[in-house]
This record gives structure tokens, C-alpha cells and sequence, in this order.
């Protein structure tokens, strides 16, 4: 409850500092896909949306970002032993809002980093011969990251991140 509390305080006093004229004319939406890996599974697909905003009065590189990633494809785990087999996959739901600051290297590289608030919703689901069993979980977090982007074109770049 503790960081719940936290996380949505440190979004309220984020989003009331920028209390600024928002050009939404400007409003950036990408849309991807996005590997997830989890210890020990196969490896998942999930799509993401994304939308960033810059907000120049602030900075001249600094930008609000809301994103969401569902999973397509699910990480999963599976084994035999005998006549039985164990299979487990795990479904996200992320939502997250991020203050992003946008370093230029030159015209067509940038550096990216970004801290903000993320809800996350998962169920995991285990079966074993024919016993099945889920469980689900939410939770707010506090999140970060580092990457980059590279312009391709004026309407078109590659991004790779590292979100934690």
C-alpha cells in the first residue's frame, strides 16, 4: 500500500509541475512489438502502444510518455516426467506514464532516458496432467530506463530500451 501511495504521489507532483500550455498538435503515437523473457521460460511476443508528448517549456528534449504492452504471445515452461507434464505461462498487462529526456548524438541518433510509474497486471497459470491452477497479481511500481533511437526517416525510426 505503502508504494502505491508513493508511486501515485510522485506521478501527482510530476504531472502538477508541468502545468503548462500542451500543444497536443505535437502528440507523437508509435505502435511495436516487444520480446518478454522471463527466467527459466520461453521466450513471449507482446504489442505496445506508446504516445509521447514534448513539453518545450520544461526542456527542449524533455517529453511525457504513456505506454501500454499486452502479451500476444505468452512466455510458457514445459516438461514431461514419466506420464505427466507441467506447463506454465504467464500473461502482462503494463500501463506506464514517464517523464523521457531525449539526448541528440546527431541528426539521426538519440540517446533516451526516462522515470515514471507503472501498473502492472499478471496472471500466471500452471497445469499438470489435468490439474490447472492461476493466480493474478497487480501492483503500481516505480520504473526506469536507458536506450536509444535511430531516425530511419522523417516519420520512421528504430528504438531499442531497456525498461526496469
Amino acid at each position: 500500500m505503502k508504494k502505491s501511495l508513493l508511486s501515485m504521489a510522485l506521478l501527482g507532483s510530476l504531472v502538477s509541475s508541468m502545468a503548462v500550455d500542451l500543444d497536443m498538435s505535437k502528440l507523437e503515437t508509435r505502435a511495436g512489438a516487444a520480446i518478454e523473457s522471463v527466467s527459466s521460460y520461453n521466450s513471449g511476443l507482446a504489442v505496445v502502444v506508446n504516445g509521447a508528448l514534448p513539453i518545450k517549456t520544461v526542456h527542449p528534449h524533455f517529453s511525457v510518455e504513456g505506454d501500454m504492452r499486452l502479451s500476444l504471445l505468452s512466455p510458457s515452461l514445459s516438461s514431461s516426467f514419466a506420464t505427466t507434464t507441467t506447463e506454465a505461462s504467464l500473461r502482462t498487462l503494463f500501463l506506464g506514464g514517464y517523464g523521457v529526456y531525449t539526448h541528440p548524438i546527431d541528426k539521426k541518433i538519440n540517446l533516451r532516458g526516462r522515470v515514471g510509474i507503472n501498473f502492472v497486471s499478471s496472471t500466471a497459470t500452471v497445469k499438470v496432467g489435468s490439474f490447472e491452477t492461476s493466480t493474478s497479481n497487480t501492483d503500481f511500481r516505480l520504473a526506469y530506463g536507458v536506450g536509444g533511437s535511430y531516425d530511419l526517416g522523417k516519420n520512421m525510426s528504430v528504438m531499442m530500451e531497456v525498461k526496469l
